[in-house]
């Protein structure tokens, strides 16, 4: 089968080649589908060994055609489940390309085992946020580059990149209807924007400093900021509009979190405090006092009855909102911890520390429970899927992990230039 066959057959902006670096011996760009006009190509090796960085072979400026390989599939799931069960059937998709099969049959039914990751490509800054859709199908990413990035959750593929923001994104969230995404920057902006298409719908301007922290009330008729301004401000997510202004921290807000109610808010501080504010009137409710450093982060238990927080002097606490107690202090960090999230079932407790790793924990005995080794630099932002099965971390490698919670094993590498239109080849 050409390559020319495949013009009509799918409708595609970009491939991937994977192969040996010797396959690729003949000019590509003399035999492309007119549909394709992108390609990127990786040694499938390091692709598919976890111990080796992924290496690439050609740019979009030097292509080249590998001697033998298959078209796999439309998406990476699919070409690895097509690869592995032997590219079988009448669609071209998982048929060979060019040139000849491997005679060795074991070589071309590769498998790769669950829990290597598919890529190690990256964000071109650090990654500051992470979140899941409420659907579980798409990851956002917020970072220095001073985008924000949709993924498709399965197979890592780029879905749209917001751009608009003049500085780095500090903290990214979903509407509770998967619609909106909204985004808080360094530049002071927090903004809103269409989650499937990435368009932008609203910029809201009022803070006089770094936007740390958004976060929708779950019926997503207010969105939450957090600001180096000292002050939190609730907003009309549809009109941008600016319902309140919380008053009462002495120093930057790093974090903002909604109770599963919508009835309070807390929010953590460079003054060393988590607040809890009354969401509906901004009246302040308690001060919790104990960790001795900035509280980067806080987050509710999802029936509210624990809120979690993470703190420069390098541990998380669980505390009682309602009486402002202290309730278990989760030490083995040792430095910074700079996010916490609870599962959807509220029985594991997720933290990102300055030690490169993140944390399982079990959230009624602060029991730690596996560590995620990985990243290698400081984890900013830890985010359970909806169905409490995968964790997703961001950090300074500028790349976005996702993890199985429940073997601690790492599943795949998000990255800014994976694509989901797969050709691979006999590595």
């Amino acid at each position: 089968m050409s390559i020319e066959s495949l013009s009509g057959t799918r409708r595609s902006q970009r491939i991937v080649v994977l192969g040996s670096a010797s396959a690729f011996v003949e000019p590509f760009s003399e035999r492309l589908a007119p549909s394709v006009e992108a390609f990127e190509a990786w040694d499938a090796r390091s692709v598919l060994d976890p111990n080796r960085p992924a290496e690439p072979i050609w740019s979009e400026t030097d292509m080249q055609l590998p001697e033998a390989g298959w078209v796999i599939g439309t998406t990476r799931q699919d070409s690895l489940s097509r690869y592995a069960e032997g590219l079988d059937g009448d669609d071209p998709f998982g048929r060979l390309l060019v040139g000849h099969p491997d005679p060795d049959p074991r070589r071309a039914r590769v498998r790769v085992p669950v829990g290597w990751p598919l890529a190690r490509i990256r964000h071109d800054g650090r990654v500051l946020s992470v979140a899941f859709s409420p659907d579980g199908a798409r990851l956002a990413t917020g970072s220095w580059d001073a985008t924000a990035r949709l993924w498709g959750t399965v197979t890592g593929a780029p879905l749209a990149t917001l751009k608009g923001n003049n500085a780095g994104v500090l903290s990214v969230a979903f509407s509770p209807d998967g619609a909106r995404l909204a985004t808080g920057s360094a530049d002071g902006t927090a903004r809103l924007w269409d989650a499937a298409t990435g368009e932008p719908l609203t910029a809201m301007e009022g803070h006089g400093d770094w936007v740390r922290s958004v976060a929708f009330s779950p019926d997503g008729a207010r969105l939450a900021t957090g600001s180096d301004d000292r002050t939190v401000r609730l907003w009309d997510p549809v009109t941008g509009e600016q319902l309140a202004t919380l008053r009462g921290h002495g120093g930057a807000v790093r974090s903002v979190a909604f109770s599963s109610n919508g009835a309070r808010l807390a929010t953590g501080s460079m003054d060393g405090t988590a607040r809890l504010w009354d969401a509906a009137t901004g009246e302040p409710l308690a001060t919790l006092r104990g960790h001795e450093g900035t509280v980067y982060s806080v987050a509710f238990s999802p029936d509210g009855a624990r809120l979690a927080t993470g703190s420069e002097d390098g541990i998380a606490r669980l505390w009682d909102p309602a009486r402002g107690e202290p309730l278990a202090t989760l030490e083995g960090h040792g430095s910074f911890v700079f996010s916490v999230a609870f599962s959807p079932d509220g029985t594991r407790l997720a933290t990102g520390a300055d030690d490169g790793t993140a944390r399982l924990w079990d959230a009624a005995t602060g029991e730690l429970l596996a560590t995620l080794e990985g990243h290698g630099r400081l984890v900013n932002s830890v985010a359970f899927s909806p169905d409490g099965t995968r964790l997703a971390t961001g950090a300074d490698d500028r790349t976005a992990r996702l993890w199985d919670v429940a073997t601690g094993q790492e599943l795949t590498s998000i990255s800014r230039q994976v694509t989901e239109q797969a050709f691979v080849s006999n590595p």
